[in-house]
């Protein structure tokens, strides 16, 4: 029985059960955080059921939103079709942002991010009761970790709340 995309079993299901319920409810609601170097936060999010590039677009009118004037920031991203669209890239250059990627398989550029999600996944998603939870209900718990995140959760970055240096 299916509910909202997630896997609904009657009984509590195995460990193998669990982890596809998991991998299928993180294929049906995706994450799109930008990342604030210096501080660590999450400056603008957005979820979707899918990767395309309006998702993309609506993290960046939420980044703007909470940051406001962006002229001259750098956005980093990978070399994901939805960060490559048109879509996402006149949407940077009428928001003042400026579009960086690393090379082709480079996975130490994107490092910080990486390890937010890995963050993300150990502290909240591999604790919930995915095989029970719609779609909404796992939004709201990511939104709720994200504001902790923020606010709560001690980083190893920028402890001294140095500005970046020229």
């Amino acid at each position: 029985m299916r509910r909202e995309g997630y896997y609904a079993w009657e009984k509590r299901p195995r460990r193998e059960e669990r982890d596809a319920a998991l991998i299928s409810a993180l294929k049906e609601l995706y994450l799109c955080p930008v990342l604030d170097c210096f501080d660590a936060a999450i400056v603008g999010f957005s979820m979707d059921d899918n990767m395309k590039a309006t998702l993309v677009k609506a993290t960046l009118k939420s980044t703007v939103g909470r940051w406001g004037n962006a002229k001259d920031c750098i956005l980093h991203s990978d070399k994901g079709s939805q960060f490559t669209s048109n879509l996402f890239r006149n949407s940077l250059v009428l928001n003042g942002f400026r579009q960086s990627m690393g090379r082709t398989g480079t996975c130490a550029d994107n490092a910080r991010m990486e390890s937010f999600f890995a963050t993300l996944k150990k502290e909240l998603i591999y604790r919930l009761p995915m095989y029970r939870l719609t779609r909404k209900e796992v939004r709201a718990y990511i939104f709720e970790w994200i504001a902790y995140y923020n606010r709560k959760r001690r980083h190893t970055a920028n402890e001294g709340r140095l500005p970046p240096t020229d």
